[in-house]
């Protein structure tokens, strides 16, 4: 361990940063390459998301879209009775993987489950999962509402571009223990409707 763990667990960043100061060049030059080959790993995941007919789009849609027909359905009839269709306002959610949505500290929590997944199919299908669990959180928010705002809230499922009032912070969105319920629903989703039982 070239770092202390009393400074890797500490808040201090200037303690990190003098630490890190220490750490001889080639560690960061292995660490730059595990970087590099990590990321253009998860990117090529998302091949089929850039391609004519985005069909990676359309099939984790379609799936997201079965999943809450199966799991909740009056939450997606709640939807889809206001003529707005999945692909309308979770396009975004699928094709950039929650990156505008979440806060950057969650963000890379979330691909990092991702990533031990391994699997391309796999972590796009539980990504599917992960935004039917959201939107099922903002059920209480979506059922009997109108247009404007289902489509307001899908399109920023947590508030993060609403200005709080002054000295107020959402903190059980913004937390890891409120990431951590989420992916823990979307694999209960998960076992309770396989992907392969929805197709």
């Amino acid at each position: 361990a070239w770092i202390p763990a009393k400074v890797v667990y500490s808040r201090d960043m200037s303690e990190l940063g003098a630490a890190m100061e220490q750490l001889p060049a080639d560690l960061f030059q292995a660490a730059e390459a595990d970087t590099y080959f990590c990321g253009g790993f998860f990117l090529s995941w998302l091949q089929d998301n850039f391609v004519h007919g985005q069909p990676g789009i359309l099939r984790s849609i379609g799936l997201m879209e079965a999943l809450l027909k199966a799991a909740d359905f009056v939450l997606l009839d709640s939807i889809l009775s206001n003529e707005i269709r999945l692909m309308d306002c979770c396009f975004q959610w699928v094709h950039c993987l929650l990156a505008r949505e979440l806060p950057l500290e969650l963000l890379v929590l979330l691909w990092e489950k991702y990533m031990a997944i391994g699997n391309s199919e796999a972590v796009l299908d539980f990504h599917s999962y992960v935004c039917a669990a959201l939107m099922m959180q903002l059920r209480q928010k979506i059922v009997g509402q109108s247009v404007d705002v289902i489509i307001h809230l899908l399109k920023d499922p947590l508030e993060k571009r609403v200005r709080p009032p002054q000295g107020s912070r959402n903190k059980d969105v913004y937390d890891c223990a409120w990431l951590e319920g989420l992916i823990s629903r979307a694999s209960q989703l998960l076992r309770d409707y396989p992907a392969s039982s929805l197709t």
